[in-house]
């Protein structure tokens, strides 16, 4: 599971493997779950609240083992599903209570939307990409509803120009359309854009049959996405999120100073992005 990890358990030494910066890249996509946020373990608390509301409101259950059971159904039926809640208490009890549901599913929401915090150093190097003038772009399977929360509660928003869901595509990321659908918003050929995500099926091959630039963060892969496939190898790996910043160079000379940004020209959006409690810029 992609972990959180903090700022000074990172090796500051580490390089990308094959760290030779891209040419000619002008925008770079990101992935969001397992990349920029720790899906995994959000929607983990998500299931542990939930559990513990029900425990509390009476229903006989130990909220541990409730909390395992909703994740097993959420990995298993669909980890956005919104009524993994409904699932459980059909699993456990063979019935469904409207008024257990709504309590739980509060629950869940509540802790889901407090736990949506960004990988380590994620402000910092979308603030620097900015800086250095490239693009940025989300492309992501979630649901609409659900990415747009996750990316509001990591305040994460502010950095893209575009955010392409799983209802802008028939299929999401199974092919290239989600892909070519953000290079026709971009106008940009394939080349132009750097795609970084952990999955090697879904974030990497479909980018890179398009000729795009592919990054893996291998920090958020997960052994049931991994394949050996060349088709889904990536161009280069990281193991961190800003080792991002030694792929791509300063497109731009700095520019007129914007003032909001500390001096630093920036893109309006990100230059106004907050940043984590505690992590510079």
């Amino acid at each position: 599971m992609g972990s959180t990890l903090a700022d000074d358990d990172l090796d500051d030494a580490w390089k990308p493997r094959g760290a030779a910066p891209f040419d000619g890249v002008e925008a770079v996509a990101f992935d969001l779950d397992c990349t920029l946020v720790d899906i995994l373990r959000l929607k983990e608390r998500a299931c542990e609240a939930a559990a513990w509301a029900l425990a509390d409101a009476g229903l006989d259950l130990d909220p541990p083992v409730a909390a395992r059971t909703m994740m097993r159904l959420a990995l298993e039926q669909g980890i956005d599903r919104d009524d993994v809640v409904d699932l459980f208490l059909l699993d456990a009890y063979g019935t469904v209570d409207p008024s257990l549901v709504i309590l739980g599913r509060h629950a869940f929401d509540a802790a889901e939307e407090a736990e949506a915090r960004p990988y380590p150093r994620a402000h910092r190097t979308l603030l620097e990409l900015s800086r250095r003038g490239y693009r940025l772009a989300l492309i992501t399977d979630a649901p609409r509803h659900r990415a747009l929360k996750r990316l509001q509660a990591s305040r994460l928003r502010a950095f893209f120009e575009d955010v392409i869901t799983v209802e802008d595509t028939p299929r999401g990321k199974v092919d290239s359309r989600p892909f070519e659908r953000a290079l026709a918003r971009l106008n940009l050929p394939a080349s132009a854009l750097l795609m970084v995500g952990d999955n090697p099926r879904r974030d990497v091959g479909p980018a890179k049959a398009l000729g795009c630039r592919t990054a893996l963060a291998t920090y958020g892969l997960q052994p049931d996405f991994a394949s050996d496939h060349p088709a889904h190898r990536a161009d280069r790996e990281i193991r961190q999120l800003d080792d991002l910043l030694a792929l791509v160079p300063d497109r731009v000379p700095r520019r007129q100073m914007d003032l909001r940004s500390g001096g630093v020209a920036l893109p309006v959006a990100a230059a106004t992005a907050p940043t984590t409690p505690g992590e510079a810029p």
